[in-house]
């Protein structure tokens, strides 16, 4: 398996699971899991792991928990097109409509593009 489908595998399981259990209070910590809050800041390269996970998506992965955890990514990125390109992901992501047919998901790939080429430009064609 390689890398980028086990980022998109974990993650995956991480969306799947965040739903299920109980209402009653958790009695133990939930185990850590390799995600950017897991590392340290100066650690965290936030565009390459933004650009990754975004390049790990389905070409139709519209899904606004996935993007809005990739542009969250990007967000924190010290490069200003990474940067500005995860905001504008993350705000198509928290759209309303975000998750049913039209507008949302227009709004999502329109984000998705404008990253891709932010990350394009940085680190070049290809998977990042």
């Amino acid at each position: 398996m390689s890398r980028s489908h086990a980022i998109a595998a974990g993650l995956a399981l991480a969306f799947a699971l965040a739903g299920c259990g109980s209402d009653a209070e958790p009695t133990a910590a939930a185990p850590a899991v390799a995600t950017p809050a897991a590392t340290t800041a100066s650690a965290t390269d936030w565009s390459r792991m933004s650009c990754t996970m975004l390049s790990a998506l389905d070409t139709v992965d519209f899904n606004p928990a996935s993007n809005r955890a990739i542009g969250d990514a990007a967000t924190k990125s010290s490069n200003p097109g990474i940067a500005t390109a995860g905001a504008e992901l993350e705000a198509a992501a928290n759209r309303p409509d975000a998750d049913e047919p039209g507008e949302g998901p227009i709004a999502i790939s329109e984000a998705q593009i404008e990253l891709a080429e932010a990350c394009s430009s940085l680190y070049g064609d290809g998977n990042w």
